[in-house]
């Protein structure tokens, strides 16, 4: 998230009116980048969505829900916080109300695959076979190499003592997401 610090919307009018964009990367690393401007509103809802994500990763559930809440409240189209909400449902073992918070982050996001996996996850353990099979299996298609693959498979290569393969995944892992060490 980029901000841009200006006058007051009744204070344009001024030719004294400037306003600045801060950027949090280097321009040429920005023109590579899909850029959109985002409302007030969704930056707080992002916000409230992070501080569900922490309190979920603490295993506070009541205060996850509540700033999942509050994100969709504040932003009730950030498909992020729906399918959080999802997650803290899930976690209670509110599986139809996960399943329906997670439906309808993929009807208006197909490509949601986090949700996708989700609700995967939510068929499997509602029996729903099936369902769930199918999920996964576009789930393959659409991400062949899911965020944290070579992370999770460099973990595997340590537990089991093979510290060379594991540098190799981890770096690989580093390489495919664009992290930089230097920054």
């Amino acid at each position: 998230v980029n901000v841009t610090l200006g006058p007051k919307m009744q204070d344009r009018a001024s030719p004294l009116s400037r306003s600045l964009t801060i950027d949090f990367l280097p321009g040429e690393q920005l023109r590579s980048l899909r850029t959109r401007e985002i409302s007030e509103q969704t930056v707080i809802a992002m916000y409230m969505n992070n501080r569900a994500v922490e309190a979920l990763m603490r295993g506070k559930l009541d205060d996850a829900y509540a700033w999942a809440s509050a994100s969709l409240r504040q932003s009730p189209d950030f498909l992020s916080a729906l399918n959080t909400l999802g997650i803290v449902y899930a976690r209670r073992g509110h599986f139809d109300h996960a399943a329906t918070a997670y439906q309808h982050v993929i009807r208006n996001d197909p490509l949601h695959t986090r949700a996708m996996a989700n609700l995967a996850d939510v068929y499997a353990k509602q029996g729903r076979k099936d369902e769930a099979a199918a999920l996964y299996v576009t789930l393959a298609r659409l991400e062949p190499e899911p965020p944290m693959h070579y992370f999770n498979q460099g973990m595997v290569a340590m537990q089991r003592g093979d510290f060379s393969s594991a540098r190799d995944l981890f770096a690989r892992e580093a390489d495919r997401s664009g992290y930089s060490s230097d920054v």
